[in-house]
């Protein structure tokens, strides 16, 4: 029995581009495009009545902007996972698309192969990031609100023995399901585990949380 395909929204408003991750996301047995929004309201109401497992959606939509979907689907309740399409390659992008809590990032010029398995990336609850740019993001970013500048190390919350090995397995780079191999558990655990890591630590989103558990002391 097949399970279930990883239903996604494009939201882009340019029709050529639309077009183009259709063709190469419905070669895809495991993937489904639900529809297409050129705006945020349309985009929005596809949210609400198609329930996607992933939204694509373009940072600059004319006079609107993707951030502001991801914020207007969160603050709705919508919590999916969000990768931001742009045909400019600039760390300030990928500093706004991580502050405002979405999975990752690809250029439009991306291969196919790497923007269907980015989908399913994201879908299991990994990110995906340009790791050319990542770099000077991460080290340019402020994290001040985690902890003072003159903090060594962040206050370690009281994470229980498996949450700390989860950790040490994301500090290397794992996705969940390497995680949770390495650890002989669920996806789903992994994931609820990272999730009260994540709720423990105040940070909404994976990237944020790789920031902040770098600079952890852990036993």
């Amino acid at each position: 029995m097949l399970e279930s395909k990883i239903k996604v929204l494009i939201c882009d408003d340019h029709d050529i581009v639309c077009q183009g991750l259709v063709n190469i996301i419905s070669c895809e047995a495991d993937l489904e495009i639900v529809g297409c929004a050129a705006n945020l309201s349309s985009a929005l109401t596809m949210i609400r009545e198609l329930k996607p497992d992933v939204v694509l959606a373009d940072i600059r939509l004319g006079d609107e902007n993707g951030f502001d979907l991801i914020k207007q689907s969160h603050r709705a309740g919508f919590k999916i996972p969000f990768i931001m399409i742009t045909g400019f390659k600039n760390e300030f992008y990928v500093s706004k698309a991580i502050e405002n809590g979405a999975a990752g990032l690809l250029s439009k010029e991306s291969p196919g192969r790497v923007i269907v398995n980015s989908i399913r990336l994201t879908f299991d609850g990994n990110s995906v990031w340009p790791m050319e740019l990542l770099k000077n993001t991460y080290n340019s970013l402020s994290i001040s609100h985690y902890a003072s500048d003159t903090d060594t190390n962040l206050a370690v919350p009281n994470f229980t023995p498996r949450e700390k090995e989860i950790i040490k397995f994301l500090l290397k780079g794992n996705t969940n399901k390497a995680i949770a191999h390495e650890l002989g558990l669920s996806d789903v655990t992994v994931k609820k585990s990272l999730k009260n890591i994540m709720t423990k630590l105040h940070v909404d989103n994976r990237m944020k949380l790789a920031m902040v558990i770098s600079r952890l002391s852990l036993d």
